[in-house]
């Protein structure tokens, strides 16, 4: 019986390993597979990061979708990286991507997830961010940022994560992105009536 718990252990471990190996180099979510060129790639990606980026200095809300700002987003292609990408058949996109994220510790980074459609023109619509990893070290956001991005694609949401902080720091309570200015938004504190 001593002998069992720790075969049924190192086997379970194995398979999750697998399963896990499996699941973090599945093609049908590489960027590869829908924009097979380093151009189309980086289209795509300043296009994701004028959505999920931080603006120009002095520039706020929708401004920051004018042409005239393109060079800006264009320029932080190099510190993003599109890690997962994929197309359901209701031809929604969902994307995962490792970003810069502001600290005082100096270079860190976080995961942000989302999905959006295209219009017939092929321009992003219905943009929305689905969540945000914390601050964590490179690996760790690839592992939690691809779960949280498998169960997006396959639920349509983080519920399951949803109240998990070493997984998600927005949303949460005080945090929701706004789709009408695609922002995230502190949600005004409500007075509990008498």
């Amino acid at each position: 019986m001593k002998l069992v718990a720790p075969t049924l252990t190192a086997a379970l471990l194995i398979f999750i390993t697998i399963l896990f190996t499996n699941c973090s180099t599945d093609p049908k979510y590489q960027v590869t597979n829908y924009y097979p060129t380093q151009q189309q790639q980086d289209t795509l990606k300043a296009n994701l990061i004028t959505y999920v980026g931080v603006p120009p200095k002095n520039v706020s809300g929708l401004n920051r979708f004018k042409p005239i700002y393109r060079k800006h987003y264009i320029s932080f292609l190099p510190k993003y990286e599109l890690d997962r990408y994929y197309i359901a058949d209701d031809s929604t996109h969902y994307f995962f991507m490792v970003r810069p994220a502001r600290s005082a510790k100096g270079p860190v980074q976080r995961g942000v997830g989302g999905r959006f459609r295209k219009n017939s023109r092929g321009r992003i619509i219905d943009f929305e961010e689905l969540y945000n990893t914390p601050i964590l070290e490179a690996e760790e956001i690839r592992e939690k940022g691809r779960a949280l991005f498998s169960e997006m694609v396959k639920t349509g949401s983080i519920e399951s994560y949803a109240d998990n902080r070493a997984f998600v720091e927005w949303p949460d309570d005080r945090l929701k992105y706004s789709k009408a200015t695609y922002e995230w938004r502190y949600v005004p504190y409500q007075q509990i009536p008498n």
